[in-house]
């Protein structure tokens, strides 16, 4: 097993209240120049891998940018020299609890160049960013339940004396009233911007929308499992048919739909591998409610070349558990994060009987990662808070504890890779790549408890 390797963050950014989510956006640009006599109206100017055992593996090669803070004195300087070249042109959105409002940081200067006040009379729950970089979703807990689309943008002034002025604003596409009161965040479709799948009123159900039309695709019901309480949503790149659907629920399982299939429900409490005939399957992966879910594409090379309709993923989990009662599990149960391979696929044996095309999920558990050390005498804090994928190849699987640090592993066996721990304590909240992160390695993470957010560079070119 390659040693654990520790990282420090290369920006420290102080915010004005707690987060509960971060994500990185990429404005869209526009530029005109103000120091050249304009010929137009004023208004215008504007102008492969596998997951396959079989398959060799390629070394993760550990680049990482440090910047050396004080701990004890609380002064956080912004970052210097190749800091500064690496956050060139990179904005952060953080989501705020106390205060219900989303703000857009530009990175480089360190500074608040955007704010969405909503008055919507509740607390800022998520910000997302979509397949679409330059669009963000908003979800805040107020008695509405509402969640927003908003288009980031930014105007580049080029002024007489050669200096440039950024303007950056946000403009709603779309506005929903989920009427949801819990912690269930919305989740934007990986590889789809226009798909969003929506927590509802009712707490077993969740509604998947597309934003240039005005009732659901679909309505998804999970019953049994009590309260959904996490969601992610992806369509896999082979197949315009195949939207899946991830939900994490109160019981400790995930529900896997297929949305272009019907949707009832079909439930198993494998521990290993489970094939069933259903547009729609549940995995059993403990007891303690699934706090957050993520997907990416499998990327399997045996699948690129299918043409028979099969569609597998990867989809990552993490449960809550204090110490004391994951000391009691069997050691194969005690990790609190869970890597799985999904598969949706044609089921040849109905074929062959019925002579029509059925489809069924096999799921198969790939790893059980474990955060911090429990013992009897101090217990530990083994939850997992937040997970994501690395987005634009999904070869690192980050997740967030509830013991202050963020742990990376690559993808395939669950091997570990690096330990991030902050400069201050704090359960962790937020987990974000940037969207390019396979090349450029920048990830934020914040916590509840500080009002800080971290900056990484890891595993970047």
């Amino acid at each position: 097993m390659p040693p654990k390797r520790v990282l420090d963050p290369i920006l420290t950014l102080p915010v004005p209240s707690t987060v509960n989510s971060v994500c990185f956006v990429s404005p869209l640009q526009e530029s005109y120049d103000l120091s050249k006599p304009s010929v137009l109206d004023d208004d215008d100017g504007n102008g492969d891998d596998s997951d396959s055992s079989d398959d060799e593996e390629e070394e993760l090669i550990f680049r990482s940018s440090s910047l050396v803070q004080k701990s004890d004195d609380h002064q956080y300087p912004p970052s210097r020299g190749h800091s500064l070249t690496s956050l060139h042109g990179r904005f952060l959105a953080t989501c705020h609890q106390d205060s219900g409002e989303a703000l857009l940081w530009d990175l480089q200067r360190n500074k608040r160049v955007l704010t969405i006040q909503t008055n919507r009379d509740g607390g800022g729950l998520c910000v997302k960013r979509t397949a679409n970089t330059s669009r963000i979703v908003f979800q805040t807990r107020d008695n509405q339940g509402t969640v927003s689309l908003h288009a980031i943008d930014q105007q580049q002034q080029k002024q007489q004396q050669q200096q440039e002025e950024d303007t950056t604003s946000s403009s709603i596409i779309r506005q929903y009233s989920t009427n949801h009161q819990g912690f269930c965040e919305a989740a934007p479709c990986v590889g789809d911007e226009h798909l969003i799948a929506l927590p509802c009123g009712e707490e077993t159900k969740v509604k998947v929308m597309d934003h240039r039309a005005s009732e659901p695709v679909a309505t998804l019901s999970v019953d049994g499992h009590g309260m959904i309480t996490s969601l992610a949503m992806i369509r896999h790149p082979t197949g315009e048919r195949n939207v899946m659907v991830c939900c994490g629920a109160e019981d400790g399982s995930i529900i896997l739909h297929d949305v272009t299939q019907s949707t009832k429900c079909t439930t198993t409490t494998s521990s290993t591998t489970t094939t069933m005939t259903s547009t729609s399957t549940s995995y059993s992966l403990g007891k303690e409610p699934v706090l957050t879910v993520d997907v990416t594409p499998s990327q399997s090379k045996n699948e690129t070349k299918n043409e028979h309709g099969t569609s597998s993923f990867l989809v990552g989990a993490g449960l809550a558990g204090d110490g004391e009662e994951v000391l009691e599990l069997e050691p194969a149960k005690a990790g609190r994060a869970v890597l799985l391979k999904a598969s949706f696929a044609p089921d040849r044996s109905t074929f062959l009987q019925n002579n029509t095309e059925s489809f069924g999920w096999t799921v198969q558990q790939r790893a059980r990662l474990s955060t911090c050390r429990v013992d009897e005498t101090s217990y530990g804090k083994p939850g997992v808070g937040i997970c994501r994928f690395r987005p634009d190849d999904g070869r690192i699987f980050a997740i967030g504890g509830w013991d202050y640090r963020v742990r990376l592993f690559e993808r395939t066996h669950g091997q570990p890779l690096a330990i991030i721990k902050s400069t201050v304590g704090g359960s962790l909240s937020a987990l974000d790549w940037a969207p390019d992160a396979s090349r450029s390695g920048l990830l934020a993470s914040a916590s509840r408890d500080v009002n800080i957010v971290h900056v990484w560079k890891c595993y970047g070119k």
